[in-house]
């Protein structure tokens, strides 16, 4: 699956976004406070939500958090999260049994009605073309599947990188058949950082780097290796997924930047 274009306006700081030709490597250039972590935002929202306008899903914004998704907190405008996904035919015939690929563009209108955010379909096209009644099941599936295929990785959130970890620890402890799976990222990340030798659990639950023949623990390593090796693990299980990165190269020597970057490339193609 990939994201071929987006398109959004009213979102947040985002007052008109119009984005073709990705379904790939992107990186987003720009100063502080000038909408990069806003434009991932709305991309994960749109991705996570696909089928929210087909199903006219409405949800009440008891605590005052949707609301702040409006630009100027303007509710009396309505919102509009829009693109184009392609899949591919193994992709297609997973979902619907049906070998063919697909691209359907989708676009949804959030509006924002007595405290209720409702969510309505303004455009959906199949191949450029508008789907059949008989169609839109399968249309329907592949948008419910295409919105579990996203990760958003933030700059820094405890929480999510603890839970990273835990899933770490998870697959260190794998069966004998499937610990080459924990081999082979250990080698990932080696290749990546030649001054890693390998990785242990000790303790259960504490990851141990073998640095030049010396154990250091992750927690007392540089902050650039903590992210780097949680980042590589996140780009090893993410499979097809689109992965949404907040500044990747944050806390790494340039060499280290230039080393995960040609990584997420090459992953990517």
């Amino acid at each position: 699956m990939r994201l071929l274009e987006f398109y959004t306006n009213n979102f947040r700081s985002l007052s008109d976004i119009s984005l073709s030709s990705l379904g790939g490597f992107n990186v987003i250039l720009g100063f502080n406070g000038y909408g990069k972590t806003n434009l991932l935002t709305a991309v994960y929202v749109f991705v996570r939500n696909l089928t929210a306008g087909i199903e006219k899903r409405s949800a009440e914004d008891r605590n005052q958090e949707f609301v702040l998704l409006w630009q100027s907190y303007d509710t009396s405008k309505p919102i509009f999260l829009g693109g184009k996904l392609q899949f591919s035919e193994q992709e297609v015939e997973k979902v619907t049994g049906k070998i063919q690929p697909m691209a359907i563009e989708i676009v949804n209108k959030l509006s924002y009605v007595n405290g209720y955010v409702e969510w309505d379909l303004d455009t959906l096209k199949v191949n450029g073309t508008v789907p059949s009644k008989e169609g839109l099941d399968d249309v329907r599936k592949l948008l419910s599947y295409a919105s579990g295929q996203i990760e958003y990785v933030p700059i820094f959130d405890q929480e999510y990188f603890d839970n990273i970890m835990k899933r770490l620890v998870e697959i260190s402890r794998s069966p004998i058949n499937l610990r080459k799976y924990w081999y082979d990222f250990v080698n990932l990340v080696s290749v990546t950082i030649p001054e890693i030798k390998g990785m242990e659990i000790w303790d259960s639950r504490k990851l141990v780097l073998n640095v030049y023949n010396l154990p250091i623990y992750i927690d007392l390593a540089a902050s650039g290796f903590q992210r780097v090796i949680l980042m590589l693990f996140i780009i090893w299980l993410s499979g097809n997924k689109i992965l949404l990165i907040e500044e990747p190269e944050v806390n790494m020597h340039p060499t280290l930047q230039y080393k995960v970057v040609k990584l997420l490339k090459s992953w990517t193609d």
